[in-house]
C-alpha cells in the first residue's frame, strides 16, 4: 500500500462549473503535508492511499473535528 497526502488552494467557480486548484503540495510525509497545510495558505488536505487491487481511497481533513473523513 502506498499513501501520499496533497494539499493546496481550492478556488471554487462563481457558476460552480467546478474548481481551479493552486500552490499544490504532493508528500509522502504526513508530517509535511500538515506543516504546509497550516503554514502555507492552503484550505485543503487530502489523503490517497493505493491499495494493492489497484484502486484508490482519497480521504479529506475535516479541520472541525480533526480526523480523516
Amino acid at each position: 500500500m502506498k499513501v501520499y497526502y496533497e494539499t493546496g488552494v481550492e478556488t471554487p467557480e462563481i457558476f460552480g462549473s467546478g474548481s481551479q486548484f493552486s500552490n499544490i503540495m504532493r508528500t509522502a510525509s504526513e508530517e509535511d503535508a500538515f506543516r504546509a497545510y497550516y503554514t502555507g495558505g492552503r484550505n485543503y488536505l487530502c489523503k490517497i492511499t493505493f491499495c494493492p487491487d489497484k484502486h484508490r481511497v482519497i480521504e479529506w481533513w475535516n479541520e472541525r473535528e480533526k480526523c480523516w473523513r
